[in-house]
């Protein structure tokens, strides 16, 4: 799974980072919030949905984070990047 992330010129290969099976829902977060907002920081009840948003599917119930697998990359790590995309702090940082 070799899929860029463009951020201006910079490219960002988040597999290099999200690889493991054992990777935990916060270090996801973090290194993807680092990324996007720098030293900018989401609230706490921003994060707390982000966190339920990869460790559930779509009815609530808990799943495993699997970054290695396709269906949970491009659904739940995807996902999660358009999100933070499109939250206000990074409108605003643009």
């Amino acid at each position: 799974m070799e899929t860029p992330i463009y951020s201006g010129s910079i490219i960002f290969r988040a597999e290099s980072i999200i690889t493991a099976d054992t990777i935990t829902a916060d270090t996801i977060l973090d290194t993807y919030e680092t990324y996007i907002f720098g030293s900018l920081r989401l609230s706490p009840e921003v994060r707390n949905i982000l966190r339920t948003f990869l460790t559930t599917d779509e009815n609530g119930n808990p799943i495993l984070i699997t970054p290695s697998s396709t269906e949970y990359y491009d659904k739940k790590i995807r996902g999660l990047v358009s999100i933070l995309l499109s939250q206000p702090e990074y409108v605003l940082l643009r």
